[in-house]
C-alpha cells in the first residue's frame, strides 16, 4: 500500500457535477486514466456501503455484546481494510498513468483535489484552493465536455 490520504467521494461527486470530464466512464475508447477513475468511483461507493454495514454491526455489538459475534465485526473491518488498500492502489495507478489528453490531466487534478480535501473547509486552504484553480484553468483550456 502506498499510504495516500483517502480520496473524498463527496469531492469527486461535486466536481463531476460541475465538470462532466470528471464523471466516470468506461468502454473501449476510455483511456487508462478514465478506466481507473471508474474503478476508483466504484470502490469508493463500495466503501461507503461497507462503512454503513460496519456502523450497524458495531452498534449492534455495543448494544448486545453477547449476541453479536465478534468475528462478524472482524470480517467487516477486514473488508474495510481491503477496500482501503484497493482504493489506495487504484488512486496511485490513476495518478501515475500517462495522460493522453487534457481530460486525463483534468481527471488527475480532480483526484488530487479529492485526496487533498478531507473536509469542506479544506477547499479554501493549500493545496485545495490552488488545485481547484488549476482544475478550472484546465477546464477552460479545452472544452472538456463529453
Amino acid at each position: 500500500m502506498n499510504a495516500l490520504p483517502p480520496p473524498s467521494r463527496r469531492v469527486l461527486a461535486d466536481l463531476g457535477g460541475t465538470y462532466p470530464a470528471l464523471r466516470p466512464t468506461t468502454g473501449i475508447a476510455a483511456s487508462s486514466v478514465q478506466r481507473a477513475l471508474a474503478e476508483l468511483s466504484s470502490l469508493l461507493n463500495a466503501q461507503a456501503t461497507t462503512f454503513m454495514v460496519r456502523d450497524k454491526v458495531e452498534a449492534a455489538f455495543l448494544r448486545h455484546r453477547r449476541f453479536v459475534r465478534s468475528d462478524r465485526l472482524a470480517a467487516v473491518k477486514a473488508r474495510d481494510d481491503a477496500l482501503a488498500a484497493r482504493i489506495d492502489d487504484t488512486a496511485v495507478r490513476l495518478l501515475l498513468a500517462p495522460a493522453t489528453d487534457l481530460i486525463d490531466l483534468a481527471i488527475k487534478v480532480g483526484v488530487l483535489i479529492a485526496l487533498s480535501e478531507a473536509g469542506p473547509s479544506d477547499s479554501t486552504a493549500f493545496p485545495g484552493a490552488h488545485l481547484r484553480a488549476l482544475f478550472a484553468d484546465l477546464h477552460q483550456l479545452k472544452d472538456l465536455e463529453r
